[in-house]
């Protein structure tokens, strides 16, 4: 199982899990929820990385380029520093995927600024 490069981000957002829902609206406006599961999902996640050098850009996208968007993988504990611990946010056994390929911004002298969006796997 692949694990995310051991790089620090500079700022992460994210969502917490939400169990999937879908609704049903009747003629007369009234709606009904139908939950489809017993375990929430999604978690999305967006880390951003600045002023990285293009060797650990490059790390996060070999990285992507081995997972894609199908293959599942852990995310570090210190990606979630600022926190208690990780399992405030995410469960111990969270695995994700990439919903989009990294975004590369160059900022000259050989930096680039990376950010990376990834969801909660099932």
């Amino acid at each position: 199982m692949a694990i995310f490069p051991s790089l620090e981000p500079t700022a992460r957002n994210y969502d917490l899990r939400s169990f999937p829902v879908t609704a049903a609206t009747f003629a007369n406006g009234d709606q009904t929820r139908f939950r489809w599961g017993t375990t929430a999902t999604s978690a999305p996640v967006v880390y951003q990385f600045e002023a990285i050098s293009i060797a650990s850009a490059e790390l996060i996208r070999n990285h992507y380029l081995g997972q894609r968007d199908s293959q599942p993988f852990l995310v570090p504990v210190h990606l979630w520093r600022l926190h208690v611990d990780q399992y405030q946010i995410i469960p111990a056994d969270q695995y994700y995927v990439y919903t989009a390929p990294p975004e590369e911004t160059p900022i000259g002298g050989g930096l680039v600024t990376v950010s990376i969006s990834l969801r909660a796997s099932l």
